[in-house]
């Protein structure tokens, strides 16, 4: 019988005769094997796909490096300074939002800090000893 710790001792698992705890242990067996396979086959997969990118780019003159560099610093730029204002645009929405919460809290905490405040203190308050 297989043992297995649990909360610091240890206890024997039964084995079930019950059909239906048989057949979900064995579905979830194929799962894991399912699995296995899977990943095995993306692994092969993203193997032969990075042999064919170090294959495709040796291939590769310096010209065409030279160019698709050239390229990739023409066309960031470009893309950067769109997604810069997107995000400050953004971030001034959140910082504004934040601010306007705050506001509220600020508010409130006027309006009914007093009382809460008096409450709080004497639920703090620690009798003097002599």
């Amino acid at each position: 019988m297989p043992l297995r710790k649990e909360t610091g001792m240890i206890k024997k698992i039964k084995r079930s005769n019950n059909p239906q705890i048989l057949e979900a242990q064995k579905r979830t067996r194929d799962h894991i094997q399912d699995y296995k396979k899977m990943l095995a086959g993306y692994t092969l997969w993203n193997i032969e796909k990075e042999r064919l990118r170090v294959e495709r780019e040796s291939n590769r003159s310096h010209s065409q490096a030279w160019n698709d560099y050239l390229g990739m610093w023409a066309f960031a730029p470009n893309r950067t300074e769109k997604e810069l204002k997107y995000y400050r645009r953004e971030k001034s929405e959140r910082y504004a939002d934040y601010y306007t919460r705050l506001k509220r809290f600020e508010d409130w905490r006027k309006k009914h800090g007093k009382k809460s405040t008096r409450r709080a203190k004497a639920r703090r308050q620690i009798p003097k000893r002599e």
